[in-house]
C-alpha cells in the first residue's frame, strides 16, 4: 500500500466532466484511484484514514466524498461535518452484498446496509469494486443535489435514548400484547412524564390500536389518509430530484438523498387532521395517535409506497420527543423489516411460555439476518408474566434462548393483570383508559405499572429514578408490611376521633372498670 494520500494517475484515460471526488479507502493507492476513474469520475485525492479524508475534502472542495465502509475511524460525525460544508458522501460497501437489479425484487442492497448508510448520514450506497455505471450515477445525483442535503438535513444519526427517537414493538408471535405495551408505554411517556409523544399503528396486516384505545377515526383521517396526502408530494419531489426522469424503485430506496427530498416534501403536511389526542376531552398532557389501516387493500396501498411511509415516520421523529411504533407480527415482509431496521430502539416482546419464547426467538433471528439489525439496539420485554412472581419461568432460561440471537438486554417483565385492565376500561366506558393512567395508588404500586416503568428506565434512562435494589430493596420489602399495619391502626384511630370517641381511656376504664 502506498502512503495515505496519492495523486490521481495521469496515465489512466477517463471521461471528461465526471464529478470531482476524494476517495476514502483503507487501500488508498493507485489501483483504487484507477478503479474510480474507470467508472467515469475524477479523483482529486485519496485518503486512507477518516482524518486525512476530512482534511483533503476541506482543502480541495470536491463535488462528492466517497467513503469506504472499512475506512479507519470513519463515523457519523465525519459525514456530518462534510454535509455542513455542502459535500455529500456516498458509502462504498462490498460488492458481494449487492443483488442483481430487478425492480420486482426491491432494492439491490439489504435493508441494514441502507439503514446504516442513513444513520451515518451518507446520501447513497454504491458497490466496491465499482459496478459499471452505478458509482457514476450515484456521484452525479449526489453532486447535482448537494444543496438539498444542506437544506433538508434529514439524514441524522440515531438519536440517543436520552434525546428520544423511534421505539418499535416487534415479536414473531401473536397475542403477546405488543399493542397494549406500545399504548401503555406511549401513555406513560406522554401523559405521566409529559413528553411530546406520537403513537402510530404501523401494523399493516392486522392493526388493533383503535380497539385498545377505544378510538374511531373518521374515514380518511388515519394512516391511509395521511399516506394518500403525502404520496403525491413525495412523488413530485422525487421526480424533480431526478431531473424529470422517473426513478426505479431500487433507486428511490437505495439513495438516501431521495428520502431527504421525500421528508422535505412531507414537511408541508399538516398532521393535525390525521392525529387523535388520547386521552380525549382534557386540557392536560396527551399522546397524539395515528390510527392504522383497517382493510387489507389499504395496507397494501401503504406498503406499496415505502418511500412515502418512511417520510411520514421521519416527519414524526422530527416533531416529537418519542415516536412509538406498533409494527405487529410482520413476519418476513419488506415493510416490517425496513421499519424495524430504521428504528432507534427495537423492543422484542415475548410471553413467558416456552413455545412463545421459541417462536419469538426464531422470528428475531430471521429479522437480524434479513436486516443486519445491531443487537445493541434491541431490548427484550417479557409480557403477560404471572402476577405471582413464583410462577414465572426462570428469567435466565428466557434470556438464554435469545443469547444465540444477539442477546438483547432485558428491559422489563410486565405482569398480566386482567383485573387491572378491566378496572381501567370500566373507569370510563366511553373511552377505555390504560392501566398506567389509573390514578389510584394501588395501581401505581402494581406489578403491571412497575413493569412499564422498568421499560421506561431502559429506553429513556434518567427519566425516572432507579428502583431500589439490593439491601435497600430488602429493607423496604421488610418494612412495607409493618407500615401497612401501622397505617391501618392510624386509620382506625382517625375514624374514632372523627366519631367523637376519645383516644384516652376514662378513669374507670383505666382502673379496670371500678
Amino acid at each position: 500500500m502506498s502512503g495515505p494520500s496519492s495523486p490521481r494517475n495521469p496515465d489512466i484515460p477517463r471521461p471528461m466532466g465526471g464529478p470531482r471526488v476524494v476517495l476514502g479507502h483503507p487501500a488508498a493507492d493507485a489501483d483504487a484511484s484507477a478503479a474510480v476513474e474507470r467508472a467515469g469520475l475524477t479523483v482529486v485525492a485519496t485518503a486512507a484514514t477518516a482524518g486525512l479524508l476530512k482534511r483533503q475534502v476541506g482543502a480541495l472542495r470536491p463535488d462528492v466524498a466517497l467513503l469506504h465502509a472499512a475506512t479507519p475511524h470513519a463515523d457519523a460525525a465525519l459525514v456530518a461535518s462534510l454535509a455542513r460544508a455542502g459535500i455529500p458522501t456516498v458509502l462504498l460497501v462490498d460488492a458481494g452484498l449487492r443483488r442483481s437489479d430487478d425492480l420486482l425484487a426491491g432494492p439491490p442492497y439489504p435493508p441494514y446496509v441502507l439503514a446504516q448508510a442513513e444513520r451515518l448520514g451518507c446520501v447513497g450506497v454504491a458497490a466496491w469494486p465499482p459496478v459499471p455505471d452505478e458509482l457514476l450515477l450515484r456521484a452525479e445525483q449526489a453532486a447535482e443535489h448537494a444543496h438539498l442535503l444542506v437544506q433538508a438535513d434529514p439524514l441524522r444519526g440515531a438519536r440517543s435514548a436520552a434525546t428520544g427517537g423511534t421505539l418499535a414493538f416487534v415479536g414473531e408471535a401473536g397475542g403477546t400484547g405488543k399493542t397494549q405495551l406500545a399504548a401503555n408505554l406511549a401513555a406513560y411517556l406522554g401523559v405521566v412524564c409529559e413528553r411530546r409523544v406520537a403513537l402510530a399503528d404501523l401494523d399493516l396486516l392486522r392493526g388493533s390500536l383503535h380497539d385498545a384505545l377505544g378510538l374511531v377515526a373518521p374515514p380518511g383521517r388515519d394512516l391511509e389518509g395521511l399516506h394518500a396526502a403525502a404520496a403525491p408530494l413525495v412523488a413530485a419531489a422525487v421526480a424533480a430530484l431526478d431531473a424529470g426522469r422517473h426513478p426505479s424503485a431500487s433507486d428511490a430506496d437505495v439513495m438516501a438523498l431521495y428520502r431527504a427530498a421525500a421528508l422535505d416534501a412531507a414537511r408541508g403536511l399538516d398532521l393535525a387532521p390525521y392525529l387523535v389526542a388520547y386521552p380525549r376531552g382534557g386540557a392536560g398532557p396527551a399522546v397524539d395517535v395515528l390510527l392504522g389501516v383497517t382493510t387489507q387493500d389499504a395496507g397494501e396501498r401503504v406498503a406499496g409506497d415505502l418511500l412515502a411511509l418512511h417520510a411520514l415516520v421521519d416527519l414524526l421523529r422530527e416533531r416529537y420527543d418519542d415516536v412509538v411504533l406498533d409494527l405487529g407480527t410482520g413476519g418476513d415482509v419488506l415493510w416490517h423489516e425496513e421499519l424495524a431496521a430504521r428504528a432507534d430502539t427495537v423492543l422484542v416482546v415475548t410471553g413467558p411460555l416456552p413455545d412463545t419464547v421459541e417462536r419469538v426467538a426464531r422470528g428475531h433471528a430471521r429479522l437480524l439476518r434479513a436486516t443486519g439489525l445491531a443487537p445493541e439496539r434491541c431490548r427484550l420485554v417479557v409480557n403477560h408474566a404471572p402476577t405471582d412472581a413464583r410462577a414465572l419461568p426462570p428469567l435466565h432460561r428466557i434470556e438464554g434462548r435469545f443469547r444465540d440471537v444477539g442477546a438483547p438486554a432485558l428491559a422489563g417483565v410486565v405482569a398480566h393483570d386482567g383485573d387491572l385492565v378491566g378496572r381501567a376500561r370500566l373507569a370510563d366506558p366511553d373511552q377505555p383508559l390504560l392501566p398506567v393512567l389509573l390514578p389510584d395508588g394501588a395501581t401505581r404500586r402494581g406489578r403491571f405499572v412497575r413493569g412499564i416503568e422498568d421499560v421506561v428506565r431502559h429506553v429513556r434512562p434518567g427519566l425516572l429514578p432507579e428502583r431500589p435494589t439490593g439491601l435497600i430493596a430488602g429493607l423496604w420489602a421488610t418494612l412495607t408490611p409493618a407500615l401497612a399495619v401501622l397505617g391501618g391502626w392510624l386509620s382506625r384511630d382517625t375514624a374514632r376521633v372523627a366519631a367523637g370517641a376519645s383516644l384516652v381511656p376514662a378513669d374507670g376504664d383505666a382502673h379496670g372498670g371500678e
